[in-house]
């Protein structure tokens, strides 16, 4: 599965999270917290429920919990202190505030074998050779106009 938000996407199926193309390394637990909060971004996923699922079958310290959800807030740009993507619900546990979408991450079929020494790009970033500068642009562009900001972008070629 693959989680669009913000400016982010977390690819469930590849284990990455990535912005405009570029792969954020993230420790296992973060990346677990941060998909389970993605899948249910509905509602305040209770702490005892994120310790469940992410920490089967073990106990965890409050401030082990903290600490991940640090990472994973540090990860995507987010604080403690800012809370726009993970907010901190007092005595529940935490929601997701960034608006989410969803897309099967499986690539599309290919009719032939790619050549050797072929990657895929990363986070199902678009095939397109020399053009990273005016993608990331536009990305940033992009970001900015789901944050409320009006633009008006003319792309050519």
């Amino acid at each position: 599965m693959r989680y669009v938000f913000g400016e982010w996407i977390l690819d469930t199926q590849r284990a990455e999270l990535c912005r405009a193309g570029e792969v954020r390394r993230l420790r296992r637990k973060a990346f677990q917290v941060l998909s389970y909060l993605l899948a249910h971004p509905d509602r305040v996923v209770a702490k005892q429920e994120l310790c469940e699922q992410v920490w089967p079958q073990q106990f965890i310290s409050d401030a082990a919990l903290e600490s991940t959800i640090k990472a994973a807030r540090q990860a995507i740009g987010d604080s403690g202190r800012g809370q726009r993507l993970i907010r901190t619900v007092y005595g529940q546990g935490y929601r997701l505030v960034a608006a989410v979408t969803t897309a099967d991450s499986a690539p599309p079929a290919r009719a032939t074998r790619p050549a050797a020494g072929h990657q895929e790009p990363p986070c199902g970033a678009p095939p397109v050779v020399g053009r990273e500068p005016a993608l990331a642009q536009l990305a940033h562009w992009f970001a900015r106009a789901q944050g409320g900001e009006r633009h008006l972008v003319f792309v050519t070629g």
